[in-house]
Formats: C-alpha cells, structure tokens, sequence
C-alpha cells in the first residue's frame, strides 16, 4: 500500500488535534506527542500490515448497541433516523457516520456504565473532531453527539460476572450478587422480539444468567428521556482550517518518518 493510500480514521483525528503541552511547542506550531505517538503506530500498521484491533467491553458494547441507541433517540427526539451503513472516503480521511441527516451528522456513543453516562455534560473534544471529519467527508457543517445508557448485551454482562468471580477468589458468587451486577448493565424492561419492543427483558436476562433464585433485588425501570443525552456543535470555517493544518502536518510528518519505521 503506497503513502497516497493511507487514509485517516475520523475516530481517530482527536488524537492529530491534540496540542502539544509546552509554550513553545505550540508557538512553534509542532504536533503534540499524542499525534506523534498515533503517526508512528498508524505508519506501522500500514507499511508492515500489523493493524491491532483495539477491542474492550465497552468498544463492544457501542458496536452491539447502535440500534438500541438511534432507538432511544428517535423515542425522544420525535425523529425518524435511520442507520448509515456507508463509508466515505476523502483525500486523507475516511469514516462511517451513525446517522447522517439532512444538514447535519449524528454520532451515538453507547456508554457501558451509568457512572460514565452521568458525568457527559458536553461534546468530548475527540467526539468533537471526529464529527468534524465527518462533516468533511459529508459536505455538512453541523454535528451532534447522542450519549445513550443501553442495555448491556448479555454475553458481555456474563463476562462481567466471570470477571467478578475471579476477583473474589474463585468463591461463587450468589445469585443476589449477579443479580446485583446484571442490574448494573440492564436499565430497561424492554427489548426486541420479532421486530417489535416488548417488555419482559429482565426476567429473560435473569434466566440467560443462571440467576434462578427469587433474589431480592427490585428492578426499577430508567425512563427513556433519562437515558440520553444530547449535544450538537457547529463548526466554522475556523474549525475546518485548523483540522486541515494538523493534517498537512501529519502528512509532512510521516513523509519524513515513514523510512525510519
């Protein structure tokens, strides 16, 4: 694959637009580490084949959990979104946007905790870049982050529930305890059966779970406008000039690094 190939992730362009920590660093206007870190690895991957594939709980759980995040937002929002399953490539970047409307894009982030749902106030500025690649390669000008709280696909919820065992000692947990940590992941009854949302979830999840007991653990459901999360952003011409500079820079940067790795 030759140099011209390379294509940069719009998931990844937050880490091109981090700014150095020193003054003078960015006086001079360098790349941060953090960019320069991300070039190296990004040059690696594509000049030897070596790509990693940065998977985790939380990683899987947003893939797995799309639907069930445009679901909550359309429920609230009163809109009609529909999954985007194409990718776009520019000159230097490529993405596939969650939802692309008619002036704007929409991206859904699934977060696998309500500890790390309830602290998003405002637009991550790696979301925030990320959008702005996008609307790069969709020609809009505005973007929007949709933070949701989403059931926890049960495979994952299990994982959890081996995790906590081992932490334990290899001492077996009671049914209380998994119960404990399945409600930590499920916040609604409800969950698709022949294409339709029907309320029973909680008690198929407790069976999937191997939590026979009648365990004392109430479920209590999490209203849907409780469980999203909304932010948009406009850029400027600004924004669009400043994320083309970090390119040009990236680009100069593996012109001059991509022999020496």
């Amino acid at each position: 694959m030759s140099q011209k190939e390379m294509l940069f992730r719009c998931s990844a362009v937050g880490n091109l637009m981090s700014e150095p920590k020193l003054v003078a660093d960015k006086k001079a206007g360098k790349l941060s580490k953090t960019a320069e870190s991300y070039l190296n690895q990004f040059i690696f991957e594509y000049k030897y084949g070596r790509r990693q594939n940065f998977s985790t709980k939380a990683t899987q759980k947003g893939t797995q959990t799309e639907d069930d995040g445009i679901h909550v937002l359309n429920m609230v929002m009163k809109t009609r979104y529909k999954k985007n399953t194409e990718r776009f490539n520019g000159d230097y970047l490529t993405g596939e946007p969650d939802i692309i409307g008619k002036d704007m894009i929409i991206d859904i982030k699934s977060n696998f905790l309500a500890s790390t749902f309830l602290t998003k106030d405002s637009i991550d500025n790696v979301y925030k870049w990320q959008l702005a690649g996008y609307c790069v390669l969709c020609e809009k000008k505005k973007g929007a982050i949709a933070y949701t709280l989403n059931n926890t696909p049960l495979d994952i919820v299990k994982s959890e529930i081996t995790s906590a065992y081992y932490k334990n000692g290899l001492v077996d947990l009671t049914d209380e305890d998994k119960a404990k940590i399945a409600l930590n992941h499920i916040y609604t009854d409800k969950h698709i059966v022949d294409g339709n949302y029907v309320n029973g979830f909680w008690d198929y999840a407790k069976d999937y779970l191997g939590i026979f007991e009648d365990v004392q653990v109430p479920f209590i459901e999490v209203p849907i406008e409780k469980r999203l999360r909304y932010f948009e952003v406009e850029f400027t011409d600004e924004d669009f000039e400043k994320l083309d500079t970090q390119i040009e820079k990236a680009i100069k940067y593996i012109e001059t690094n991509y022999p020496l790795i």
